[in-house]
């Protein structure tokens, strides 16, 4: 399903999209997702914008974000942010 989506984006946002499938797993990656829920979770993939990024870090608030990097650990989680660092402010990094 992620692979899909992620083919539909356009150039830069689709290898963003990819890079993080890549860096996250297909598992988590669909974790994520079915917490997210299916309509946000395509906009996350579809737009990967600042205004976005905003509602997700809302969403998920400061202690879901912990729980990701826990499991993503710190050098990986750091990995995503650089990766997302393109597509919005880096005052949305994760949590750690």
């Amino acid at each position: 399903m992620l692979d899909n989506q992620a083919g539909d984006l356009p150039g830069e946002r689709k290898e963003l999209a990819e890079q993080v499938i890549d860096l996250l797993g297909k598992d988590l990656a669909e974790q994520v997702n079915d917490l997210l829920g299916k309509e946000l979770a395509e906009q996350v993939n579809d737009l990967l914008g600042k205004e976005l990024a905003e509602q997700v870090t809302d969403l998920l608030g400061k202690e879901l974000a912990e729980q990701v990097n826990d499991l993503l650990g710190k050098e990986l989680a750091e990995q995503v942010n650089d990766l997302l660092a393109n597509s919005r402010p880096a005052s949305y990094e994760l949590a750690g």
